[in-house]
């Protein structure tokens, strides 16, 4: 089981806290896996694999849509600006062209 942060034991392979080998070695019980092996921790594992994976698709999911719509974007905004630009022109022909017959 693997157990990080301030919740971990030191694994029972470890040597204790009293051994001073190395100045780092009563801290290697917070990033080193110990030797016991739950079932339970086993499927907890695979669920957060699962979980990861699923995130990982959702995001790359999210960059192919994005990328998509980011090119949609850029054509609607071009073809919004033209028919605008039409859309005044026709305004302006209407009162010019419709005055005169007044």
């Amino acid at each position: 089981m693997l157990r990080l942060g301030l919740d971990a034991q030191p694994a029972k392979s470890e040597p204790s806290k009293g051994d001073t080998n190395t100045g780092l070695s009563r801290w290697r019980f917070l990033f080193a896996p110990t030797d016991d092996l739950d079932p339970v921790d086993l499927a907890d594992t695979r669920q957060r694999a699962e979980a990861l994976a699923d995130t990982e698709y959702a995001v790359r999911a999210e960059r192919a849509v994005s990328r998509l719509f980011g090119a949609w974007r850029t054509i609607h905004i071009g073809t919004s600006t033209l028919l605008y630009a039409l859309l005044l022109l026709h305004i302006w022909s209407g009162y010019y062209f419709g005055f005169r017959w007044l």
